[in-house]
């Protein structure tokens, strides 16, 4: 519950932060409004429907009412009709009507004691109606039965007695005061309903008008806080664009004094495989070559001392093939000799023919020309990948791409070997990896490796050619 309750206000908070106290306060009362608006609609409509069934059962009191008339004038004239022409179709008319007579005042009385929220007549009236109609019942039966019995001319004199006519007048009096009653409660709905749908039609009409202007409000202080963020936003990206090109240049400073470093090593590096090259190898030679000449001159006389010396001149050459190995380490020569892109091709082959790869390269043209320092990067970029590929891929198949633009350098190397767990990069123990990203964001450069457990190698360098000359 604690919980709910702070994420509501910091919600709430949040809301306040980015629309406004004033444009909260519009809101809400715009919400509240229309929610009263809903509740009292819901009412309205409510109490019209509530109207319009009682309209409709005044309606089916007046008709029953109405029919019960219209019966007993058809009962009077089927009565009459008998009398004067004995006809027996008459009597099936007038117990038809009577019938319905007695069905009318039954059906009303249920129908009105059974109505709610509409006033009823009082019930001795309704009583009244049905011993009245009863009592006209008997003096028309009393006139039918003597003219069953031939005695036509005494039927005809009791119908024009004053009780028949008294009779008839008192359920017409009774008839005009239920229909008077009825009329009466009839208009008072119509009044009613009336009242309702014109409160109703007012406030369908004010009230949107009233909520249209709360969120006309909300609307204008939204746009007048839009204005204010979108003035900070300007100034904030004035600021960022001054800060972004602060940092371009001190990336720009960074990547630089890398690349210079990487130039200042290399160079040390070429200066000390130059003179690995000059001047140990020319004192391992040397050696050897002394040493040469020893064995032959102590051959037959001193055969243990030469056995020691043969020992002592594959040392030499263990360390001659040693000294080869850390020079083309430290600079390949074949750079300086024959250029970039073949020296790249030769090192790519050699490794392929040794590992036994089935390989597929493509290289720029040797027209190209790029950055002595970015092209020994790439250069011990590709070397270490493939003996990283060499050595843990047990690859097969391994494709190298080259493509060089004006503007980057990139570099695929792909291998179909067992793979490895990327995610567990940075606690492993492959310096060489690292070693490479480092070396190559170091210089403003990207450098991804895709892998998984189940198989395959694939590295991306690209290297921003910020000294590319074509």
């Amino acid at each position: 519950m604690a919980n709910s309750i702070k994420h509501f206000l910091d919600k709430l908070y949040a809301g306040y932060v980015i629309v406004g106290a004033k444009s909260i306060i519009f809101l809400s009362l715009a919400l509240i409004i229309a929610t009263i608006t809903i509740y009292l609609s819901n009412s309205w409509i409510l109490k019209t429907i509530s109207q319009d069934t009682q309209i409709r059962d005044i309606r089916t009191i007046i008709v029953d009412l109405t029919q019960f008339k219209s019966n007993l004038y058809q009962a009077e004239s089927a009565q009459r009709g008998y009398i004067i022409t004995q006809k027996l179709y008459y009597l099936q008319f007038y117990k038809q009507a009577i019938q319905g007579a007695r069905s009318n005042i039954s059906e009303l009385e249920k129908f009105i004691l059974s109505m709610d929220g509409v006033k009823s007549p009082d019930q001795k009236l309704i009583e009244s109606f049905k011993v009245t109609l009863e009592a006209k019942v008997t003096e028309m039966n009393i006139t039918i039965d003597l003219v069953k019995s031939g005695q036509t001319d005494m039927a005809i004199n009791v119908t024009r007695l004053d009780k028949g006519l008294y009779q008839a007048n008192k359920i017409n009096l009774l008839m005009d005061s239920v229909l008077n009653y009825y009329d009466k409660l009839l208009k008072e709905a119509f009044n009613e309903r009336t009242k309702t749908r014109e409160i109703a039609q007012k406030a369908v009409f004010i009230v949107p008008l009233f909520i249209m202007l709360l969120v006309s409000m909300v609307i204008r202080q939204l746009l007048l806080e839009l204005a204010n963020k979108n003035k900070t936003q300007l100034a904030l990206s004035e600021i960022n664009i001054i800060n972004q090109q602060r940092l371009d240049e001190q990336r720009n400073m960074l990547s630089e004094l890398a690349l210079s470093n990487l130039a200042d090593v290399e160079r040390e590096r070429r200066h000390i495989a130059r003179e690995l090259h000059d001047e140990l190898g020319s004192i391992l030679t040397a050696t050897k070559m002394d040493l040469s000449w020893v064995i032959k001159a102590l051959k037959d006389s001193q055969p243990l001392v030469v056995d020691k010396l043969k020992n002592t001149s594959r040392y030499i050459d263990k360390g001659i093939s040693f000294k080869r190995e850390l020079v083309q380490s430290l600079h390949p020569p074949m750079i300086s000799s024959f250029g970039f892109w073949p020296a790249l091709k030769n090192m790519i082959d050699d490794a392929a023919e040794r590992n036994e790869w089935e390989f597929e390269l493509v290289l720029p043209p040797d027209d190209v020309v790029l950055d002595e320092t970015i092209a020994l990067v790439a250069y011990r970029v590709i070397q270490e990948t493939l003996n990283n590929c060499s050595k843990y891929a047990k690859a097969k198949k391994v494709s190298v791409f080259v493509i060089c633009d004006s503007i980057n350098l990139k570099i695929e190397i792909q291998d179909d070997g067992v793979g490895f767990d990327v995610s567990n990069l940075q606690t492993s123990t492959r310096h060489g990896i690292k070693g490479m990203s480092h070396r190559v964001q170091g210089i403003g450069g990207v450098f991804t490796i895709t892998s998984s457990a189940d198989g395959g190698v694939n590295s991306l360098i690209i290297i921003p050619l910020k000294n590319y000359k074509g």
